[in-house]
């Protein structure tokens, strides 16, 4: 599967995240090398700032699309702070549009997140998302 594919990879780690509330079951997958990048999607939708932290230990990929969202945009779109603040700090490229040209500093503005958060994609994005924000 490539980084624009249509399904993301629901492994286990992914069902453990998308449930929530157990993080010893996923530090013990993460810990034996499951791939802690898909189930970024999942920690955003439930806002889990504690198992995205974990993930981001286990360096995911942060700029993978699956159905033309990144981890970030999704955040920005549903509006996702905690883990959108999460993303912003590990550095993951904001500038990575939709399949309708649309990047994550679009739909921040467009969802009226707070301005802080817009000016803090905007940064990365005009740094070429090099670092931490």
């Amino acid at each position: 599967m490539g980084e624009d594919e249509g399904d993301f990879r629901a492994t286990p780690l992914w069902y453990v995240v998308s449930r929530g509330e157990n993080l010893p079951l996923a530090e013990f997958l993460l810990q034996r090398e499951a791939n802690a990048s898909y189930s970024l999607w999942a920690a955003v939708w439930r806002d889990d700032d504690v198992l995205c932290r974990v993930l981001l230990k286990f360096k995911p990929e942060l700029d993978l699309r699956a159905h033309g969202e990144t981890p970030t945009f999704y955040a920005a779109r549903l509006k996702r702070l905690k883990t959108l603040n999460l993303l912003i700090e590990a550095g993951a490229n904001p500038s990575i549009a939709d399949f309708g040209g649309r990047d994550a500093v679009d739909i921040a503005r467009a969802r009226h997140l707070p301005g802080e958060i817009i000016e803090r994609l905007e940064a990365l994005k005009r740094r070429g998302h090099t670092g931490r924000a």
